[in-house]
């Protein structure tokens, strides 16, 4: 599953044209396969939402680039602890979590129908796969 060093390219540059294909938490036939960016950090582990390990990622690109491959489990949304030199952050990766938007607004939003786009589109407090925060959407078709 290593992504070639064009691909590589393109989503350090922001240019990368589909990320949610190549970052986050995959099922595989072995289990749960994770791949994040973390620029700055020289190690990175995987936790549960709820607090529970999953492992260690490998680096596998200088500038920030991790993989990691675990034995069970199913994609679920992501949090990190991310190092280097001492320092020690975390994050949720959002590339874990499953679309808040579906095949229906898709739809709705190109047929021009959609009845409720003041609740799907703009800036909104939201829970989502036991996460609380804020989604923004826009509609930008091109």
């Amino acid at each position: 599953m290593s992504l070639a060093a064009q691909e590589k390219d393109a989503l350090f540059s922001g240019r990368h044209g589909d990320p949610f294909s190549v970052l986050g938490a995959f099922a595989t036939s072995e289990g749960l396969f994770l791949r994040a960016l973390a620029p700055g950090a020289d190690e990175l582990e995987a936790f549960t939402l709820a607090g529970a390990r999953i492992g260690p990622l490998l680096r596998v690109d200088d500038r920030g680039l991790f993989e990691g491959a675990f034995k069970g489990g199913q994609p679920a949304p992501v949090r990190y602890a991310a190092s280097r030199d001492g320092a020690r952050w975390n994050f949720a990766d959002a590339y874990s979590f499953g679309p808040v938007l579906g095949p229906v607004d898709d739809y709705l939003f190109r047929a021009g129908d959609h009845k409720r786009q003041f609740d799907k589109l703009g800036a909104r407090p939201i829970s989502h796969q036991g996460a609380s925060g804020d989604h923004f959407a826009v509609w930008a078709p091109n």
